[in-house]
């Protein structure tokens, strides 16, 4: 009897899982990880100001060779044997080097400070005077890397937090002076009578999505012929289907989706921090066939559940990275 009330529980569990339809919550792993994006804008953008430990690095490996370099070397950079008479360039020490022109102020800047601060404690915890030949090769190679990277942008540490929050707001909601919670309906998505929802959800149709707004109501917003209602689970529910061609999500259709993210707890925004919730959203693309899809696809994105409530990236098992760039607001942020 036992068991076969067991067969009769596995038949139906089996039913139900090959019943080819798209299921309440079936989405909700990837709405919330369009929702780590979307409640960025939501809120003011502190981005990380720059860091300046890789200079500092450099300019110690600078002043820890120099402390080891031949007498006749160091003493190029000043006059006499004090540190108040400087050579401030190749020329005043009568060294014809074009190429030590760019390089000559750290060079001065080491010399001056073993000077005025011997013994400097940076040479003393270094030990350079025990220092294998293995170990001044390390050195002289990691500040020839250094010289071979390339410059950062002028005022880095001084990043206008205005054109970070327009560079979100630009990949969220499709427009850069968009308010927080009050997406424009056309500015997300392609709305017009022409646009059926299954064009609009694939990234490489001339109607697609506009924004990671879209790509969220793709994956969400409920078809009124359909029974679908929660996909992206029980916070997701609008009180309108988007009907192909004829009604698209409106402004408080996009306001619920906003406001089922919540709101972040980030103050500063850090590149490493947006580019772990896009690789988390990335890896959330499921293939078929040639094609690559976010959310539940079974054979479209019209948002019918017995199709699919998806977003298609077409041809992304040939070419991931250039399909994954047809995302809107993939490539600013």
């Amino acid at each position: 009897m036992a068991a076969a009330l067991l067969l009769v529980s596995v038949a139906a569990l089996i039913t139900q899982i090959t019943s080819a339809d798209v299921n309440p919550g079936q989405n909700a792993a990837e709405h919330t990880a369009l929702c780590e994006i979307i409640k960025l804008a939501a809120k003011d953008a502190n981005p990380e100001s720059a860091s300046d430990e890789a200079t500092e690095h450099y300019k110690k490996i600078i002043k820890l060779n120099m402390s080891v370099a031949p007498p006749s070397w160091r003493a190029m950079f000043f006059k006499d044997n004090t540190a108040t008479k400087p050579n401030s360039k190749p020329s005043d020490a009568n060294v014809k080097q074009a190429m030590w022109d760019s390089t000559w102020p750290t060079w001065l800047e080491a010399e001056t400070q073993l000077r005025v601060n011997s013994p400097d404690k940076d040479v003393e915890a270094a030990g350079l005077a025990h220092l294998s030949n293995r170990s001044r090769a390390m050195a002289a190679e990691a500040a020839a890397t250094y010289s071979a990277i390339a410059p950062d942008s002028p005022n880095a540490d001084k990043i206008d937090n205005g054109k970070a929050e327009e560079t979100l707001a630009q990949a969220v909601y499709g427009e850069k002076a968009a308010q927080a919670d009050q997406p424009t309906a056309n500015k997300v998505l392609s709305t017009s009578a022409t646009h059926t929802r299954d064009n609009v959800c694939t990234t490489t149709d001339t109607n697609k999505l506009q924004a990671m707004l879209s790509a969220a109501a793709c994956l969400c917003h409920k078809l009124a012929a359909s029974n679908t209602e929660g996909a992206c689970g029980a916070p997701v529910q609008q009180a309108t289907g988007w009907t192909d061609t004829t009604t698209y999500p409106d402004g408080a259709d996009l306001q619920v989706l906003v406001k089922s993210c919540g709101r972040t707890s980030t103050k500063v925004l850090k590149g490493s921090y947006l580019k772990a919730k896009l690789n988390n959203l990335l890896n959330l693309i499921k293939v078929k066939g040639a094609d690559g899809y976010l959310g539940s696809f079974i054979n479209s994105c019209s948002g019918n559940s017995a199709n699919g409530l998806c977003v298609k990236f077409t041809g992304y098992a040939a070419n991931q990275d250039s399909t994954i760039k047809a995302l809107p607001g993939y490539s600013p942020l």
